[in-house]
């Protein structure tokens, strides 16, 4: 199937064999479910999936979620994401410029940011990136952390859903861990202590 310019409808699924070298924008969701370039895309409305090896060069604003499911892949334009990104660790978004509505803050202020957190969170008993917060409240993902120790942490939490609020307070290398494992994320923060 070719696709051109605009396409409306609630998902697209690119498969094999599919032309998509012309295709513009995507209204509604789009699942890349197969290795390809698409070099005229410049927005996705919905989720963007990446299950396969895919190109994005022009990409400028994915209005939902940003889900990577392959490693290696770059969004050299890419500058909003308008809910969160589940990506991998060697994802890259060099022009990213808001994450959910939040601006992506300068590196000085993410590395003082990790360096508030960091000691926390690596306290005995005190990570667990299964839970945002734990019942007991003294146990905590990155995240969580960051929203529950920095300043307006709580309030962008609230406002913006903890993965959102952990991302802009946190930074994307930090976001990268979201998702991770405990052992992941304690090698993660190691490096801020």
């Amino acid at each position: 199937m070719k696709y051109t310019g605009n396409f409306e409808g609630s998902a697209l699924t690119v498969k094999k064999g599919d032309d998509v070298s012309e295709l513009e924008t995507v209204s509604g969701a789009l699942i890349i479910d197969t290795e390809i370039s698409l070099p005229a895309l410049v927005e996705v409305g919905g989720n963007l999936i990446i299950c396969q090896k895919a190109s994005f060069p022009s990409l400028v604003r994915v209005g939902w979620s940003l889900e990577c499911k392959k490693h290696g892949i770059d969004f050299p334009t890419l500058k909003v994401i308008g809910k969160f990104p589940y990506l991998h660790k060697d994802v890259h978004m060099p022009a990213l410029e808001t994450i959910g509505g939040l601006p992506v803050l300068p590196s000085s202020d993410v590395l003082a940011n990790l360096k508030i957190v960091a000691p926390i969170a690596l306290q005995q008993g005190a990570l667990d990136m299964g839970v945002v917060h734990a019942k007991c409240k003294t146990a905590h993902c990155i995240a969580g952390w960051g929203c529950e120790t920095l300043p307006g942490g709580r309030e962008l939490e609230k406002s913006h859903d903890w993965d959102v609020a952990g991302a802009h307070l946190l930074g994307l290398e930090a976001a990268k861990m979201f998702y991770g494992t405990d052992s992941e994320a304690r090698t993660f923060l190691e490096k801020f202590v």
